[in-house]
């Protein structure tokens, strides 16, 4: 059976050629903003995988990402593990425009087998600070 074992939204996913190994910067656990719509210019969802000897290698199903309950990026996307019982997903997202403040939710879904990670999104007091000297 597919497994998700962990998942998360950073700015950064980074797979070294080298090594394979994977570098995460900047992990979102929370995000404020001065105003809204905003742009987030940098997202990456990274999904580690896990399956069984039996399962097939090769599974599709559908990528999103919601703002609330409204779908700001749906697409189809595809697993292959190649032989092996580890995967990785890395999906780079250049560029949402954040409209209302709630939850930002990202997620892989395989058949009813979902990967999914949340953000919550509220707007900031104020970006200036006023200081009286009195």
């Amino acid at each position: 059976m597919l497994v998700p074992k962990l998942s998360l939204i950073a700015e950064g996913v980074i797979r070294d050629v080298a090594t394979n190994s994977i570098s995460v910067f900047n992990i979102l656990e929370g995000l404020a903003a001065q105003g809204f719509p905003f742009f987030l210019q940098h997202l990456n969802f990274f999904v580690l995988w896990e399956k069984a000897e039996s399962d097939p290698s090769v599974f599709e199903g559908t990528f999103s990402i919601k703002n609330n309950s409204v779908s700001l990026i749906e697409d189809k996307f595809k697993i292959d593990f190649e032989g092996k019982l580890r995967s990785r997903s890395i999906i780079n997202v250049n560029g949402l425009l954040i409209k209302e403040p709630g939850i930002l939710k990202a997620s892989l879904n395989f058949n009813g087998v979902e990967a999914e990670y949340s953000v919550s999104i509220n707007p900031m007091e104020s970006a200036i600070k006023i200081q009286n000297n009195l």
